[in-house]
């Protein structure tokens, strides 16, 4: 297969995957982080998939974008890609950075050091944005802050059908895209 971009899986990695247990399956999630190596770890990363309410409400009790931002910022996090199954995130992300950014000029006035964490968003195609959507992504570039453009996830057939469900969003057949 001629690849330009990006990764193939393989049928048995998209199951893999698919288990809801994977990330203990491949990480060590039990070994304790050092309340020292904290600071270390967070200065400069960059989260590429981060959920946050009231966006992403379908998991209760997450703390609000603008909480994690604000959060983020203190300990030092160079830049946050927000994501939905439902909406565009990039849209507020350019309101969350303008809001940052007057919060640290009002610290800086008061003598507080406040560098915020730049923040992105995208769009996932997924029912409510109309699924494989070209009109829905060229309004997420349009916006700005878009970095990244997910296919289907909780409205894909692959989900679907793992979840026992019939339907769901065709991203292709046969290596062949399929149409809108």
């Amino acid at each position: 297969m001629n690849q330009k971009f990006g990764v193939v899986l393989t049928d048995e990695e998209i199951k893999r995957r698919a288990s809801a247990v994977w990330p203990y399956q491949i990480f060590e999630p039990g070994r304790p982080v050092e309340p020292e190596e904290v600071s270390e770890l967070l200065e400069g990363i960059v989260d590429i998939h981060t959920h946050g309410a009231p966006a992403g409400s379908w998991l209760a009790g997450r703390p609000t974008v603008v909480q994690t931002t604000i959060e983020a910022s203190k300990n030092k996090v160079g830049a946050i890609v927000f994501k939905d199954h439902y909406t565009m995130t990039n849209n507020y992300a350019q309101i969350i950075n303008e809001m940052l950014q007057k919060l640290s000029v009002e610290k800086s006035l008061s003598g507080e050091e406040f560098v915020p964490t730049k923040i992105y968003g995208g769009i996932v195609l997924n029912n409510a944005v109309g699924g494989m959507n070209m009109d829905a992504v060229n309004t997420a570039l349009g916006y700005g802050q878009c970095v990244e453009v997910w296919l289907p996830s909780l409205n894909s057939a692959y989900q679907c059908s793992a979840m026992g469900k019939s339907g769901g969003i065709i991203v292709s057949e046969n290596g062949v895209p399929t149409p809108k």
